[in-house]
């Protein structure tokens, strides 16, 4: 670059190349609000990439940072979120300027992550953020469990039930046979 030089409303731009100009106005574009998934963290771990997104039943902590370029009055931006299942989709505000967002202790079950950012003066971003993940049952919670359980628990009810009743014969056999 030799030069550069204002004139009007483009800029001027003398290079090895030739002479460039730029408009000096701004593009319609530049003042969507734009917001972005940053990353997942579960279990205070980096989250991998892959399309599943299925967690197991301890990985229950989850972090969402989000992404919100804004150079002017970015303390004013505030994230409107709704961590939907299928019995609750209520939305949710961060507090201004706040970009992190956590869930902790969550039950089994799916959900669907939906996240925007608000300015004041702008409105709304252009696009809506959305991440879909399931934290499995535990293994206790499923049917398979439940019929095992069924088996072992009468089974031990019957042992100590059989036990109890060999140490009273047991113990009338022995008074019977001292008192002769």
């Amino acid at each position: 670059m030799f030069d550069l030089d204002l004139a009007g409303q483009r800029i001027y731009l003398a290079t090895p190349a030739g002479l460039e100009n730029f408009p000096l106005v701004k593009n319609a574009d530049d003042k969507r609000l734009k917001n972005y998934l940053l990353s997942v963290k579960v279990n205070n771990q980096t989250a991998t990439n892959d399309d599943s997104h299925k967690l197991a039943y301890t990985e229950n902590n989850v972090l969402f940072n989000i992404g919100v370029p804004a150079y002017l009055k970015a303390k004013d931006i505030y994230i409107k979120y709704c961590p939907a299942t299928k019995t609750d989709s209520s939305w949710l505000t961060t507090e201004p300027g706040e970009r992190a967002i956590r869930f902790s202790s969550l039950m089994p079950g799916s959900y669907n992550f939906k996240a925007i950012a608000v300015d004041p003066r702008l409105g709304v971003a252009d696009t809506m953020i959305s991440y879909d993940f399931t934290i499995a049952e535990p293994r206790w919670g499923g049917i398979g469990f439940k019929i095992v359980l069924g088996f072992v628990f009468p089974a031990v009810i019957l042992y100590g039930y059989v036990t109890m009743l060999r140490k009273r014969l047991a113990l009338k056999k022995h008074l019977i046979c001292n008192s002769n």
